[in-house]
């Protein structure tokens, strides 16, 4: 069962159903001048109850529930009843049309997101991502150039060690020739550690102590940007010069920076 409401503000008749009515309390919005109304107030050709001249909104209302509810053929004619033919609705009963943009926009930012999310994770740990998987340095180097950090060689110092050191004086005083060996015990490149010498006397107390460099300690045809290969040791003759008493003995002690 269908009936008709006019739009107070144009005048378009539109068709409804009671049960479309009820959804909203019969607030319908026209489709074509926007205007907002009651249809229960604006039904086309009401029908009076028997002794009354003009029937209120909500007596027609609790007609056409009624004659739905007690009519099964009717109730099932307006189960078949398509909003799309006939007579044009009102836009607040047309169906909701999914927002197929708007979902893509959101799977859009969420991608970014957790884009954003792994690389800076990435960042973070990135030292400890090139050690595991070296083949990925080139890929994280060049994050680290756009995000203006600084990719260094893993260091870990539990798999580093001085594995022999020598401290050789020369025939002229104060010359001195250091003799050590680094070995890197680790499955990956570690980064080249600092070096502290310290010179004791004979009382065990330190009267020079300095603190080298790679770039230093090995000399000119050394690279320290290179990295001490995985499983390999490297051979160390730093040649001293030191004022002052004569050393009677040393200590040799290497050790990775800590970061900020």
């Amino acid at each position: 069962m269908t009936h008709h409401v006019i739009c107070p503000g144009c005048a378009t008749v539109f068709r409804v159903t009671p049960s479309q009515m009820s959804m909203r309390d019969g607030q319908l919005r026209c489709g074509r001048c926007q205007t907002v109304f009651n249809g229960w107030h604006h039904l086309e050709g009401p029908v009076s109850e028997p002794g009354q001249d003009e029937a209120s909104p909500e007596i027609v209302q609790n007609q056409f529930i009624r004659s739905t509810r007690n009519n099964d053929e009717q109730g099932e004619r307006l189960q078949r009843d398509s909003p799309s033919s006939g007579d044009p609705l009102p836009e607040i009963l047309r169906p909701r049309q999914p927002l197929g943009y708007l979902r893509g926009f959101w799977l859009l930012i969420v991608f970014i997101a957790l884009a954003a999310l792994v690389i800076q994770g990435a960042l973070f740990w990135r030292e400890q991502l090139v050690a595991r998987f070296p083949v990925i340095r080139p890929v994280l180097a060049n994050l680290c150039t756009l995000d203006g950090v600084r990719l260094e060689l893993p260091h870990v110092a539990s798999l580093i060690s001085l594995d022999s050191s020598e401290l050789r004086t020369d025939a002229e005083p104060g010359i001195y020739t250091l003799d050590a060996s680094v070995v890197n015990h680790a499955s990956f490149t570690q980064q080249y550690p600092l070096m502290q010498l310290s010179l004791t006397d004979v009382h065990n107390t330190v009267i020079a102590r300095r603190v080298f460099s790679p770039a230093v300690y090995l000399g000119p045809k050394g690279q320290p940007e290179t990295g001490i290969p995985p499983h390999s040791e490297v051979d160390i003759q730093l040649p001293l010069k030191v004022s002052g008493p004569d050393a009677n003995g040393y200590h040799v002690y290497i050790f990775y920076p800590l970061r900020p």
